[in-house]
């Protein structure tokens, strides 16, 4: 780096592969606008509300930013140029070694903050809640259709004070969150589905690719769930959309028929196969769930087989109010999620009801997500 004497420029800064350039006036230091250049951009919590124009292999990062969580829900959002893509999950490394930092020792995980915390819900009763309202210490994923459950079900402020924020995945649309400030996401049983994703209108910001043993996934992504996720990971990066890989437990039967399905899928280290291609996965435990510490074993052995490939690898967690129709309490669930949010970047919760997709599920249980989350707000 040089310096001159006034009035003078600084040649040049390389950080990183990054380049910028700073003007110099006697006695001062202006700076002018900074243009970054990146072979690839990584993930990371502190730019989550940044808009990205994503290239596979270069990316301009504008400073613009959305409102922060104190602004009124009706001022308008800063301009962002048509050219800007999904905010979405920032992308994760995809490597097939560990991380390391600057000394060469592996970088351990550590589970990113919230971009900005949830909104404080309007006083409801007598008096207003003294705290915010909301599970702040972890992300989301649900179905529209599933927080249309719990609004219709009395659950509208600890939905909104939960779910109305911009890390939230929330597959699909409903009329009750137009208002809403979410990560839109859309969910994809195929990879036919996936593409049909990246060219909707409005199109999402998010795709969560979930095959299962059922017939809305091709058997030959039945028989190669991770082959057909890294497909499905350059699809989304093709579109500047991020990904969430879900297989789902049941594809071990096909695979790998006569064992346990938990045990295939971590003795066949599939957690780890799918970190090697993908920035974000889910694990659906979510049949384990009505047991905490069986749940509890499986999503952190699986957790740390994908950390071993990539410590980076975004994972979320399965729950289920009513998983193929089973019988759960929210207290279960919330020592499920006691006893894995420290290891896991959220969760994927599930208010099924029966048909085409769940015929064993019977009737939606919303109720119990309601308490998981007040529960969780406490």
């Amino acid at each position: 780096m040089t310096f001159l004497r006034g009035r003078a420029w600084w040649s040049v800064l390389a950080l990183g592969g990054a380049s910028l350039s700073l003007a110099a006036h006697p006695g001062s230091l202006r700076q002018l606008p900074v243009k970054v250049s990146l072979r690839t951009v990584h993930g990371s919590p502190g730019v989550t509300n940044a808009r990205l124009s994503a290239h596979r292999h270069s990316a301009h990062i504008t400073t613009e930013r959305r409102p922060s969580s104190e602004a009124h829900r009706g001022a308008p959002h800063a301009t962002v140029p048509a050219s800007a893509h999904a905010r979405t999950l920032d992308h994760a490394p995809t490597t097939s070694s560990p991380v390391t930092g600057a000394s060469g020792a592996q970088v351990p995980y550590t589970n990113p903050p919230m971009a900005r915390v949830a909104k404080t819900p309007e006083p409801v009763g007598s008096s207003a809640p003294s705290t915010e309202v909301g599970p702040l210490s972890t992300h989301w994923i649900i179905a529209a259709s599933a927080l249309q459950d719990l609004i219709s079900a009395g659950g509208g402020v600890i939905a909104g004070s939960t779910f109305d924020n911009p890390t939230t995945v929330i597959l699909g649309t409903s009329p009750a969150i137009d208002t809403w400030d979410f990560n839109r996401g859309a969910s994809a049983k195929s990879l036919p589905q996936m593409e049909a994703v990246t060219t909707a209108t409005p199109r999402a910001e998010t795709a969560l690719y979930d095959p299962e043993a059922w017939p809305f996934t091709p058997t030959s992504e039945q028989l190669d769930p991770v082959g057909a996720s890294r497909t499905a990971e350059g699809i989304a990066t093709s579109a500047h959309m991020s990904l969430i890989a879900a297989p789902a437990l049941d594809l071990m039967k096909v695979l790998y028929p006569g064992m346990a399905a938990t045990t295939a899928y971590i003795s066949k280290d599939i957690p780890g196969q799918l970190a090697r291609y993908v920035s974000a996965l889910e694990i659906q435990a979510q049949s384990l769930e009505a047991s905490p510490s069986a749940y509890a074993h499986f999503v952190q052995t699986a957790v740390s087989e994908a950390r071993a490939i990539n410590p980076s690898v975004r994972i979320y967690a399965g729950l289920s109010t009513n998983p193929d129709g089973k019988t759960v309490t929210a207290q279960e669930l919330y020592q499920d999620v006691q006893a894995t949010s420290a290891e896991v970047y959220g969760y994927w919760l599930n208010v099924p009801s029966g048909g085409s997709y769940c015929p064993s599920c019977g009737t939606p249980q919303p109720g119990i997500a309601i308490d998981l989350l007040s529960e969780l707000g406490n």
